[in-house]
């Protein structure tokens, strides 16, 4: 009875602190915990399993790590342990705070930039303050209860933020420690401290921050360790022993597990998405890895045999999405979701820098080397949009992420641009305030990055871009190639084409659609329910569909489209052979895209030879308004109608031309809630009982006006024709009168480069217009290019900026 009753009293005893110590996670029972008492055990190579004393409650460093047969591919130092820990005690942060993407140096720089009127920053400041103030008045006023994030149990889904559907737990709990981090850094003022607590402490009280989707529990990670490293000289003990605790139990120790397979292997169906997150090859990993790696750093003083370590497998296990980007710089998600890897790794790669001094090789490995992925985010912009293929959406997207790399890699070139998108931006703009801050340099005189116009990267998510310039009003043409994937966030879009110009998007991209649809993220089941979604499938994209049918509407899975460029001074091409991937249908199949006309008119030519009688289908999604007269079609601007594009179309057998909704095909796969696609038109040529060898050519011409010239489809033969260097097979180059740089506007640049031109001629030297700029130029068609014409081109750009509606062609144009 004595033993019963001593167990029972034991239970009680024990239960009775267990809850005290999880309920109250702040109170002064933390005080008491003996600083830094966990063992500090660190070996080089991590081969012996590692034990710790209570502290950590027999927390184990396992044997065998998950990314052991994860081959390093090379660039990358991978350093141990112990160089961890020697490079933190170099430091001249070694334990001081801040020290995560910020110092106590920068922040006295930084105070005085934010003083300063006249400096951009003091803007980022204002705006950062004001939304700061609110979020206080809101966390700390009588309705506090309605600014307070409530914990969910998740299985695989996020948790709801205070506005359900429209934000998440964890990206508002990032933002507003970011918020008050920086507000404590730059004031010194106790509220905003004081306001982040509210949150902080009901997060703390949380069982877990829901390891059941890694973006949940990588940006919980980074906002403990931000808040903890920001404001760490505004916590009192109780509050800093709290938080100490709660690192613990919701990071390092489901980290730690992540990291080892002692219980948990690939081949298993993980249930804990934290495992998935670091060992992915997608953007959560550098979410989840920088979140882990992060909390290591910050709390790196208070747990010294254990955090190094996580930083050692954080890196290694980095490498996993990192190699995704070797060796042109590139990932099979698209523009979107690499810019929000970017974003992260800017965030864990800045702290690495101010707290270690080294970033390992992670920056100069194959595929980041000489900031190789923003060389890629340019290529693939437009002055209006972007080759947003995959699970992106046309929007020019733009995250502070890239300022750190340009500031880390010394680029110059579009700075401007992106501080301009992001002032006028509303995506993240919590964040933007704070990573703005810490690391825009405003430049002066910008100058342009040395970048080609043209852009071949290979690869499973090969593309190809060409354009007439960087300059607004470009021609830009984006084309898809690679490889078909049964993978998150890829499309079957190969040999798809987006086409810009005079500022407009003339063939688009129609992006993602709903993320809750039925087997939108089971890439991988066997019934391909992912790609039953209309806007995934060739037939959502600007491609060539040979005989759809309702069992066979697409491409063959793991087949590849290889991409090949070729470019002169007035042209470019690119020729994607996608006999691969339909190779059931055609003995061959390719696509040609001529960017031409002085780079500033698209043509698009397929040759296929047909294994038996097909139909075929030429499509092009458009956003503009369309009109078709025969087998060509004018495109009108939906914003202005006198911004026009022609598509001419001919082919080796006959087709015919019509434009339709962009509603899924009759025959495709019925997806219920699926987007409707309202704001597309579906320009389709259609060739029906084909056989043998066919060809479709089709050219994209911008105008100014309906009666600006546009050369004849037909005289643009076999793609094997289209000589860059002499210009044969692609027919006679168009010009507009007036326009002599041939950009598609007549304005006063037109107007200096004749009278230089001019004056060139009248002092006997040697003149640089060709013969389409001397046609341009002569606009009074008299034969001579002189200072009349230069003034009638200038007469007409005043005219033109002022006039509505269609515009008077040149050649009508009289001045007074």
């Amino acid at each position: 009875m004595k033993k019963l009753f001593f167990r029972a009293v034991s239970a009680l005893t024990f239960a009775a602190v267990t809850l005290f110590t999880t309920s109250v996670c702040f109170q002064s029972f933390f005080t008491e915990r003996k600083a830094n008492a966990a063992e500090k055990i660190i070996t080089e190579d991590m081969s012996a399993q590692l034990s710790y004393d209570g502290d950590l409650d027999g927390l184990v460093l396992h044997k065998t790590k998950l990314y052991d047969d994860l081959e390093n591919i090379g660039g990358y130092e991978r350093p141990s342990v112990k160089t961890i820990v020697s490079d933190y005690e170099k430091s001249p942060q070694h334990e001081k705070h801040p020290r995560l993407m910020i110092t106590s140096d920068f922040v006295k720089t930084l105070k005085k930039e934010v003083n300063d009127p006249d400096n951009p920053k003091s803007w980022w400041f204002s705006r950062l303050k004001t939304r700061g103030d609110l979020l206080y008045e809101q966390l700390t006023g009588p309705s506090q209860k309605d600014y307070l994030i409530s914990y969910e149990k998740c299985y695989e889904t996020r948790i709801p933020g205070i506005d359900g559907n429209k934000s998440k737990a964890s990206d508002e709990f990032r933002y507003k420690i970011m918020t008050f981090g920086m507000l404590y850094q730059l004031t010194g003022e106790k509220k905003y401290a004081d306001a982040a607590w509210v949150i902080l402490e009901r997060v703390i009280s949380f069982k877990d921050i829901n390891p059941w989707h890694d973006l949940d529990f990588g940006f919980f990670c980074q906002g403990y360790a931000l808040a903890y490293d920001w404001m760490f000289s505004a916590w009192d003990p109780d509050q800093t022993a709290a938080l100490e605790e709660a690192i613990m139990r919701h990071c390092f120790r489901p980290a730690n597990d992540a990291y080892t397979d002692n219980t948990i292997t690939r081949s298993q169906d993980w249930t804990n998405a934290v495992v998935r997150g670091v060992y992915t090859n997608h953007n959560h990993n550098p979410i989840v890895n920088s979140g882990i790696a992060m909390a290591a750093i910050a709390f790196m003083d208070k747990y010294p045999a254990i955090t190094p370590s996580l930083c050692h497998d954080a890196f290694i296990c980095l490498e996993r999405d990192l190699n995704m980007y070797a060796p042109d710089g590139m990932t099979t998600e698209g523009l979107e979701y690499m810019l929000i890897s970017v974003d992260n790794l800017s965030m864990l790669f800045s702290s690495l820098e101010t707290s270690l001094g080294h970033l390992y090789g992670l920056d100069t490995c194959p595929g980041m080397e000489n900031g190789k992925p923003i060389r890629v985010i340019h290529s693939l912009e437009s002055d209006v949009g972007e080759l947003s293929f995959g699970d992106s959406h046309d929007l020019l997207l733009t995250y502070p992420g890239e300022l750190y790399f340009y500031k880390h890699y010394d680029l110059h070139g579009f700075k401007s641009e992106i501080y301009d998108r992001l002032k006028t931006g509303s995506a993240n703009d919590f964040l933007r305030n704070v990573q703005i801050l810490c690391w825009y340099e405003p430049d002066s005189g910008d100058q342009k990055i040395n970048f080609d116009k043209d852009m071949n990267v290979g690869g499973d998510a090969a593309f190809a871009t060409l354009r007439s310039s960087f300059e607004a009003k470009q021609s830009f043409v984006g084309i898809k190639a690679g490889t078909t994937l049964r993978d998150y966030f890829v499309h079957l879009d190969q040999g798809s084409f987006v086409f810009n110009s005079l500022g407009v998007k003339w063939a688009a991209d129609m992006g993602k659609d709903n993320y809750d649809l039925a087997g939108y993220m089971d890439p991988r089941a066997e019934d391909n329910r992912r790609f039953r979604i209309f806007r995934l499938r060739p037939d959502g994209h600007n491609t060539l569909l040979i005989n759809p049918s309702t069992t066979d509407f697409g491409y063959e899975f793991n087949k590849t489209a290889v991409i090949s460029t070729e470019s002169s001074e007035t042209q470019a091409k690119a020729v994607v052979n996608m006999t691969d991937l339909v190779s059931s249908k055609a003995s061959s199949a390719q696509r040609g895209f001529l960017l031409t006309d002085n780079r500033r008119s698209l043509v698009v030519r397929d040759e296929v030879a047909l294994k038996k009688s097909s139909d075929l289908y030429w499509i092009m999604y458009t956003p503009q308004n369309v009109k078709i007269n025969g087998s060509s079609a004018t495109l009108s601007s939906i914003d202005d109608e006198s911004v026009q594009l022609r598509l001419d179309l001919t082919s080796s057998a006959k087709g015919t031309l019509y434009k339709e909704p962009a509603a899924p095909w009759a025959l495709a796969p019925k997806v219920e809630g699926q987007a409707e696609n309202e704001e597309y038109t579906r320009i389709v040529y259609k060739i029906t009982g084909a056989s043998d060898s066919v060809n479709i050519t089709a050219k994209l011409t911008p105008l100014i006006s309906e009666t600006a010239s546009a050369p004849d489809v037909s005289t643009y033969g076999a793609i094997s024709s289209w000589d860059l260097d002499n210009g044969s097979g692609s027919g006679e180059s168009a010009y507009m009168l007036g326009d002599v740089d041939n950009n598609g506007l007549i304005d006063a640049v037109d107007s200096s480069q004749v009278h230089e031109h001019y004056a060139l001629v009248s002092t006997n030297q040697n003149v640089k217009f060709n013969d389409l700029q001397e046609k341009a130029a002569d606009v009074n068609i008299d034969g001579l290019i002189d200072a009349v014409d230069a003034s009638q081109i200038l007469a007409y750009y005043t005219y033109a900026s002022t006039a509505s509606g269609k515009l008077i062609p040149m050649e009508d144009f009289k001045t007074e």
